[in-house]
């Protein structure tokens, strides 16, 4: 089968054309302002035509979870938003933490996915490694992740290809009740930096690809950001909410709770300022969806339903010339 998409603004080698694009036998065949050929024509005039996007940070429901959202309506979500790829996190119900959690959550996914998806594991110091996992993740505020733990896990890696992601917080203290307010005070930035500072000293004796989840703050940004123009191999993502929400909207309740937390306004600023210099990475929705009943509970549950709206807010803001 042969058509043409005629009258899209498409992304070509970096920039945007008026043109049409020859679809053959379900590929891209010949991109052109105006094609020679006569071919049946979907007109996609007002439209933007792109590559499909990659989600680096989901947190796909499914299993236990399944009430929150289950692999055919995440992917589904995701294929809305512009999404091809999404990358799975592991902190599920049950957690994906050894080899065999893993095949049973991509056994459990076959027939039931509508994009590609790759699989996170945790990690822990005597976890040994295995490469059916795309990536594996450290939640830095939860479990005993002294300087010793977090050595045993970075030596894993010095040959071993995967990426080792961070949730970069180390708290002082947690409660068994909060809101978003108090939420906020316990995940402040100083927990942020604070962790960032730590992996980034202990990265410098390894050899290991590092990547930091949902950085939240420009100082924790610039840590990272000098330490990979020394040469570390290191990397960053930002949120849509981080770039779009500030702390002014905990005053909606306990239905702004994320984590890490909102912060002001100027972090907001300079947290975009950073995106345009060309100092972040990628963008990862964390697309983490719950019910309302968990929203509101005395112990809320952080996290935002993201995979549909991240690219059409952050287009928004490229209209507006915030972000490049």
């Amino acid at each position: 089968m042969e058509y043409k998409i005629s009258n899209a603004k498409i992304l070509y080698k970096n920039s945007f054309l008026e043109g049409e694009v020859w679809i053959k036998d379900g590929k891209i065949f010949k991109v052109s302002k105006s094609l020679e050929k006569d071919l049946p024509s979907m007109n996609a005039k007002g439209m933007l035509l792109l590559p499909g996007l990659i989600d680096p940070h989901v947190h796909l429901r499914d299993s236990l979870y399944s009430y929150k959202e289950d692999f055919d309506s995440g992917t589904s979500a995701a294929l809305a938003g512009g999404y091809t790829i999404v990358l799975d996190m592991p902190n599920t119900n049950p957690p994906v933490d050894s080899y065999e959690r893993l095949m049973e959550r991509k056994e459990k996914a076959k027939g039931r996915i509508n994009c590609d998806v790759g699989f996170y594991s945790l990690v822990y110091p005597e976890l040994d490694l295995f490469p059916d996992a795309i990536g594996y993740k450290v939640y830095l505020h939860k479990g005993d992740w002294n300087v010793e733990n977090l050595r045993k896990v970075l030596k894993k890696f010095i040959n071993f290809k995967r990426i080792l992601a961070f949730h970069a917080e180390e708290l002082d203290y947690n409660l068994d009740k909060y809101d978003v307010f108090l939420h906020s005070e316990i995940h402040d930035e100083r927990a942020e930096i604070k962790a960032v500072k730590k992996i980034l000293d202990l990265t410098k004796d390894y050899n290991v690809a590092v990547h930091f989840c949902h950085i939240s703050t420009p100082q924790a940004l610039e840590e990272i950001y000098y330490s990979k123009l020394k040469g570390l191999n290191v990397s960053l993502e930002l949120t849509p909410h981080h770039l779009l929400l500030d702390d002014t909207y905990f005053n909606l309740g306990n239905i702004a709770l994320v984590e890490p937390p909102l912060r002001p306004l100027e972090y907001v600023i300079a947290l975009r300022e950073a995106l345009y210099k060309g100092k972040v990475d990628m963008i990862g929705s964390d697309h983490a969806p719950h019910s309302l009943e968990e929203k509101f509970s005395d112990k809320p549950l952080p996290g935002f339903p993201n995979l549909e709206i991240t690219f059409p807010l952050l287009n928004s803001l490229m209209k507006d010339n915030l972000i490049d």
